[in-house]
């Protein structure tokens, strides 16, 4: 219902502007964070992995955590940018923490299927996994392995990497210690989103964008959409009491991508985006928080609070049967 013909849900996106214009913004930001209690500042012998923290979000989420003494393995494609945020969350917490670069082609299920390998078989805990990576494709194109790129992102952080982690996660949960200071268990998952998935409907036929005249944003769309459904499913297997898995959306944060990505919506809204910090802030509260709210494993966030994944009548939301079809996807995708 009320779907055009370019793919996007007219309905969806007439409330996305609506409530975007209102909530998704600085203002919106400020007003949410009144009654935001302060995040912890103590994170030592905790362990994080965070994807895409050469920039934006994910390095802003990185700095923080080191900043607080935690260890922060860091997943980047790009050697020399990689190395230069390294350096710079280093120099940023003083010393503090502990940053570890690995090298990752996160749109490559043999790559990050032999890094998680190599990371499980040195038996280590994980107390937080944050799949943040994400890009807005130029043009269409698919990998060696015949996916497009930016679902085969999408793809290896929601699925391979929670279902490869998994036993460092619970590790983390279920040792006598735990590595826990100020945050206890569960180990979390947070899988960053975006709410440019409101506007679209997952499609589950064609993931990879070679059926619709290409479009980098609507294609973008999807994957930020299977990346929610992902998550929820996750909610539903992992014990909660063990591994928190969530999602969430930043609003509309002024970040590296959105300026050179979406330049026309970033000189429409520049007066009205986020900072980057306040984009990050619900990555970091779910993350690190002493306590999580009850029964939301699975749920979407947005500042802090569970939010809706779909508008009324928007037409976007997805049957059980296709959200099992997405699952499978994944693990035939992954060959697992």
């Amino acid at each position: 219902m009320g779907a055009s013909q370019s793919g996007y849900s007219y309905v969806a996106l007439t409330q996305w502007l609506l409530e975007g214009s209102k909530r998704f913004g600085r203002v919106g930001f400020e007003k949410s964070a009144l009654s935001f209690t302060p995040l912890p500042e103590n994170l030592s012998n905790l362990n994080f992995v965070v994807t895409g923290a050469n920039s934006g979000l994910g390095k802003c989420t990185a700095m923080f955590l080191a900043s607080r003494k935690a260890t922060v393995h860091i997943l980047c494609r790009n050697k020399e940018r990689g190395e230069l945020a390294r350096n710079e969350m280093l120099s940023g917490c003083g010393g503090a923490g502990n940053v570890i670069l690995h090298l990752v082609d996160l749109a490559s299920v043999k790559e990050v299927r032999k890094w998680a390998e190599s990371w499980e078989s040195s038996n280590p805990t994980l107390h937080g996994l944050i799949c943040n990576a994400g890009f807005i494709p130029q043009s269409h194109s698919l990998t060696s392995e015949g996916l497009e790129p930016s679902w085969a992102t999408a793809l290896t952080q929601s699925y391979l990497l929670v279902d490869l982690l998994t036993p460092s996660l619970l590790r983390a949960s279920e040792s006598s210690s735990g590595g826990f200071t100020t945050r206890s268990p569960p180990a979390r998952v947070v899988i960053v989103s975006s709410a440019g998935g409101f506007n679209v409907r997952c499609d589950v036929q064609d993931l990879n964008g070679e059926r619709r005249k290409f479009d980098g944003a609507l294609q973008y769309c999807h994957t930020k959409r299977a990346q929610m459904l992902l998550a929820e499913v996750w909610g539903g297997k992992l014990p909660q009491d063990k591994v928190h898995v969530s999602s969430m959306h930043p609003g509309w944060s002024d970040t590296e991508g959105v300026r050179t990505q979406l330049p026309d919506f970033h000189e429409k809204r520049k007066g009205e985006l986020r900072s980057v910090s306040q984009g990050a802030d619900t990555i970091i509260w779910l993350a690190t928080s002493p306590s999580l709210p009850p029964h939301s494993a699975g749920c979407l966030f947005f500042d802090r609070a569970v939010t809706k994944a779909d508008y009324p009548l928007a037409g976007t939301r997805s049957t059980p049967e296709e959200i099992a079809q997405l699952w499978q996807v994944c693990k035939d995708a992954c060959g697992r």
